[in-house]
């Protein structure tokens, strides 16, 4: 881990012991990979259970996405305590090592997939390169009622660096995949690798989706912008229950203003 990445554990730390314990916004967390092939977006399969284990046991409210954005869009309040579930790409470790816990305890999350990787593989930028579930296996974890397939993009470029004709491309492509591979539409967006452009919000606009999610760090409160929701990364620095917690509430919030 980078040594900016170490005093931003440190500081998250410190807030958890400073501040208020429940305020009434949402931590939506991000995964990426849960498995044992090192990568640094990597969550080992134990340090995932412990941490959803925590949220049970300490009475969080993990709500779907789809709740979630209802109640931005119809002004509800949230509950202090509230937490969505998000695993982006895809990879082949979340039906191994997530998709298990999950259908067990009948947790609610979203999982999105870039449409043009299934089968294939996800260079990571740390040069792990990791296998991305097939369509048979999203088919599964699409099928178990409370969780929901949804798309992020065909070919997870940036959309930073794309043309707008090709921004509407990806979009539009990725979502009619998945809604040809697994019969059921989904209204909800994850930018790759979280960069977004205005044309890209106006077009989820145009195309009737409901929300989209980035990657900036933060809590969601209500009155934020639905196709710019923040959401916390939950990768192999977050090894201790602590700097779990951290990421759930207040500190989090705190930290984000501070950069």
């Amino acid at each position: 881990m980078s040594i900016k990445g170490t005093v931003k554990n440190i500081l998250l730390k410190l807030l958890l012991r400073l501040g208020p314990k429940d305020i009434p916004d949402a931590s939506i967390l991000l995964y990426h990979n849960v498995g044992r092939d090192g990568a640094y977006l990597t969550t080992t399969p134990e340090n995932f259970e412990r941490q959803i284990n925590f949220l049970l046991q300490n009475n969080y409210h993990i709500i779907s996405l789809h709740d979630l954005v209802d109640n931005l869009r119809h002004k509800h309040p949230i509950k202090p305590r509230t937490v969505v579930l998000t695993f982006d790409d895809g990879f082949a470790g979340q039906y191994d090592f997530v998709f298990p816990v999950l259908r067990a305890q009948r947790i609610p999350a979203t999982f999105f997939i870039a449409s043009g990787l299934v089968g294939q593989s996800l260079k990571l930028s740390s040069g792990h390169n990791l296998p991305v579930m097939s369509w048979e296996k999203i088919w599964e974890i699409g099928s178990t009622p409370h969780l929901e397939i949804a798309p992020h993009s065909v070919t997870h470029r940036e959309f930073t660096g794309l043309m707008y004709d090709k921004i509407v491309e990806e979009i539009q492509k990725s979502r009619s995949a998945l809604e040809e591979k697994l019969g059921r539409r989904s209204d909800f967006f994850a930018y790759p690798r979280g960069k977004w452009t205005t044309e890209a919000v106006r077009i989820l606009e145009d195309k009737h989706f409901s929300a989209a999610v980035t990657v900036a760090q933060g809590l969601v409160v209500a009155g934020d912008n639905p196709y710019l929701l923040r959401r916390n990364t939950i990768d192999s620095s977050v090894t201790d229950l602590k700097l779990f917690e951290a990421r759930l509430g207040w500190p989090v919030k705190i930290f984000s203003k501070m950069l």
